[in-house]
């Protein structure tokens, strides 16, 4: 009897927000994950979270290190990002929307 190799979805892994947390962490980027929702078990058709960058100078690695994630786990994604404070600056909120661009295929 043949063994048939691991096909489509079957070899990628699910998206967690353990992954996102160790993607940022590689990014050394000071965060926090303030919410995190996903469609589709196990393997994700839609992705939606909000972080927040407390220090200004990361967003742009942050931002690098999310969407790259993101693009190689097969997402099309848009990103939403406020500024926090009044006066100065004190960090940033980033809000993801993520699909699949193939059915169940966002990995992380």
């Amino acid at each position: 009897m043949a063994t048939s190799k691991a096909r489509g979805s079957a070899k990628a892994s699910p998206v967690s927000e353990k992954a996102l947390r160790d993607q940022l962490k590689q990014a050394q980027v000071d965060y926090e994950v303030k919410w995190w929702w996903i469609k589709g078990s196990p393997w994700p058709d839609l992705l939606r979270a909000g972080l927040i960058v407390k220090d200004p100078s990361q967003l742009g690695s942050a931002l690098g290190t999310i969407a790259s994630g993101l693009a190689r786990g097969g997402a099309v994604a848009s990103y939403e990002v406020f500024p926090m404070g009044v006066t100065a600056v004190d960090g940033y909120h980033i809000g993801i929307n993520a699909s699949a661009r193939k059915r169940g295929v966002i990995t992380g």
